[in-house]
């Protein structure tokens, strides 16, 4: 149980730490983003039917591409780089980052965080605040009002 537990925590950190240390952008040797495909429902809906990492392209109520700068890029890796031990509701999926990084990013209604088929924590509050005003900031501009 222990063993398991220790296993789980070096998991998370080694993420975190992979996550806000390798994929800042704008320094030398980093790697630039040109698109981002983004699906969202808003964080604070709550669905009739699940929303899960296999429907949330379906049931997104924004659905957008853009090509970040390169600040923005920095910041929305920043805020998906700041963990702690959580879980992740798949009948909760709210944002699908597809682009970001070498698979799609999932988020759930709470800020859990998962990418391919494993979980890897919660964002921090100010960081999962930060990403959700960012998130809907780009929908606006992209003319997607996610609360109409």
């Amino acid at each position: 149980m222990v063993l398991e537990r220790l296993k789980k925590f070096l998991f998370l950190g080694s993420m975190g730490a992979a996550l806000s240390c390798s994929h800042g952008a704008g320094a030398a040797g980093e790697t630039a983003v040109s698109e981002l495909r983004v699906f969202y429902l808003p964080f604070s809906v709550e669905t009739f039917r699940p929303v899960t990492v296999d429907t949330i392209e379906r049931d997104a109520r924004c659905v957008f591409s853009f090509k970040p700068s390169a600040q923005e890029t920095k910041e929305l890796r920043g805020d998906l780089g700041g963990l702690e031990r959580g879980g992740f509701d798949n009948r909760r999926v709210r944002l699908k980052i597809v682009g970001l990084e070498d698979t799609a990013v999932f988020i759930d209604a709470i800020g859990g965080v998962r990418r391919r088929s494993a979980n890897v924590g919660r964002l921090q509050p100010g960081n999962f605040k930060s990403l959700e005003v960012f998130i809907e900031s780009v929908a606006r501009r992209e003319g997607c009002d996610p609360h109409s």
